[in-house]
């Protein structure tokens, strides 16, 4: 895989996660019958180690060298 793409997906894998999201539902179909629902997705993060440590692994597993900035100054949001 070409340098730019490994960095690009391996920031994006390693970029912290929301550790909790959801969403719920309610009301009373027109049956009458009342309904509800909930929706609970965790996120375990990254393993808890560096991340900077995990992109250098990632993008040499994927690219065959390191990455050609570390971690810290890849811009959020883009690779």
């Amino acid at each position: 895989m070409a340098l730019p793409e490994a960095e690009k997906l391996c920031a994006e894998s390693v970029a912290p996660k929301a550790p909790l999201s959801g969403e719920g539902r309610m009301g009373v179909t027109s049956g009458g019958d009342f309904e509800s629902g909930v929706k609970l997705t965790f996120t375990m993060g990254s393993g808890g180690g560096d991340p900077g440590a995990a992109y250098d692994r990632c993008v040499r597993a994927r690219a065959g060298q390191g990455p050609s900035r570390p971690y810290y100054t890849v811009p959020r949001g883009r690779g």
